[in-house]
Formats: structure tokens, C-alpha cells, sequence
């Protein structure tokens, strides 16, 4: 696992409610910045599996995320958000307003919609920026008006073939 301020002489305090004024920059991960803990606002770009991408990210100490991206590839855009608390995984297009949810298992806790290709691997490498920011909870509840469809309630009611 990267350590994003391995190199920082950061002796701020580091509680949730204070706002750190150091920066710093490392290529690391989305799920490595979730892991950690700490509360931050990362900003990124970089290039993975032929998409270029660039977003911010937010990150509570309650191991909470939500990532906002652009991506582009042979000129087809998109714009999308993602966000990860509770044990759930939520995913939409800023769009056209529509996305999933699903529950993330404990055992495939590394697991990303990146396989339904509608959001950022969170255990790609990017450059990303990070400063302390005071944690707004409201960034981690889905927008109103985007259509959420519960995916791990349409999997369990997919029959099984043998």
C-alpha cells in the first residue's frame, strides 16, 4: 500500500474537525486513500485501462468516500460519481441522472464497478493532490435526483443455471 505523506513533516493535528493546511503529492489509489482513514479532499488525473481521468475525492475517518470524475476515451466523455459508506456502493452518470447501488462483502471489499465499466477503478494508480478538509457529510448520500436501482437485489434475482 502507498503511503500518500510518507515524505510530509506534518505535525497539524489531525482530528476530523480540523482542516489540515499541508499538501501533498504521490501516485496512489483511491482504495489505499479509503483505508487510511483520514479525512481529505484529493484531487487526481491519470490514465488507466485507456480511459484519461481526473476527479476529486473525498474521504471521512468512518472509511467513507465519494469520488467525482470526468473520463475520456477516442473521444467519448463521460461524468460520473461514485460513493462508498455503510458497506454499500453506489454509482451513477451525472448525465443522465441514472446509477446502481450494490453491497460491498467483506471479502471482496477491493471489488470496484469498474467491471460494469461505469466508474473509476479504486485500485488504480493516480496522481493525486490532498489537503485536510473539515468532513460534510452530505457528500456521501447519492443526490436526489438521480434514479438509484439496487443491483445486488436484481443479481439475487437472476436464475441460476447448471
Amino acid at each position: 500500500v502507498a503511503l500518500m505523506m510518507a515524505n510530509s513533516s506534518d505535525t497539524t493535528n489531525k482530528s476530523q474537525g480540523s482542516a489540515k493546511t499541508n499538501q501533498a503529492e504521490s501516485k496512489t489509489s483511491l482504495s489505499a486513500l479509503l483505508e487510511k482513514g483520514d479525512p481529505q479532499k484529493c484531487t487526481y488525473s491519470g490514465t488507466n485501462e485507456g480511459y484519461e481521468y481526473s476527479g476529486t475525492a473525498y474521504f471521512s475517518s468512518e472509511k467513507q468516500m465519494r469520488n467525482d470524475y470526468k473520463s475520456e476515451r477516442e473521444g467519448k466523455n463521460r461524468d460520473g460519481s461514485m460513493i462508498i459508506t455503510d458497506g454499500t456502493q453506489y454509482f451513477w452518470n451525472n448525465e443522465d441522472k441514472k446509477g446502481f447501488k450494490t453491497a460491498i462483502q467483506a471479502d471482496d471489499s477491493q471489488q470496484t464497478s469498474s467491471e460494469s465499466n461505469q466508474s473509476v477503478n479504486t485500485d488504480a494508480k493516480f496522481s493525486f493532490h490532498c489537503e485536510g478538509w473539515t468532513v460534510d457529510d452530505s457528500k456521501f448520500t447519492p443526490p436526489s435526483d438521480v434514479a438509484i436501482q439496487d443491483l445486488t437485489q436484481i443479481m439475487q434475482n437472476i436464475p441460476t443455471t447448471q
